[in-house]
């Protein structure tokens, strides 16, 4: 990667974004040293106070145990969230299912009237499409 600092932060950041939406796992890689200590010494058989060098890997992919607050930046130590309320509202998040789906569920008194005073030509398949209802309830209304 070439360029300055700046462009390297964007190019960076819109890897990381692409690979998110793509639902790829993006991670890096950090070194970290920690002075071995007495247990070090007694089970593995290193010597004390020796460096100990581990690699851990960072990674950005969501858990899906809490929900993003703000915008993900890659460069902030923590991201704020927030857990769900619900596994309900977990898995519509994370499946993308929408909170109404399906048809309504009650008509108002004047909704019903308006189903009544349609014209005969229309369907009940028609009228139930038009007003979000099963084609029996539109039906059983048309009737009386």
């Amino acid at each position: 990667m070439s360029g300055t600092s700046s462009e390297k932060k964007v190019n960076f950041e819109r890897m990381v974004r692409e690979s998110l939406d793509a639902g790829k796992e993006v991670y890096g890689e950090a070194e970290t040293k920690r002075l071995t200590g007495l247990n070090d010494y007694m089970f593995k058989g290193t010597h004390l106070d020796s460096e100990e060098i581990k690699v851990k890997k960072i990674s950005w992919k969501t858990d899906y145990k809490r929900k993003l607050i703000s915008d993900v930046n890659v460069f902030k130590e923590n991201t704020d969230t927030k857990p769900y309320e619900t596994v309900a509202e977990a898995f519509r998040q994370v499946y993308g299912i929408k909170e109404n789906v399906g048809r309504q569920r009650k008509l108002t008194e004047e909704q019903a009237q308006q189903i009544r005073n349609e014209p005969r030509s229309l369907s009940d398949r028609a009228v139930a499409e038009k007003y979000k209802i099963s084609q029996t309830l539109a039906s059983k209304i048309r009737r009386g």
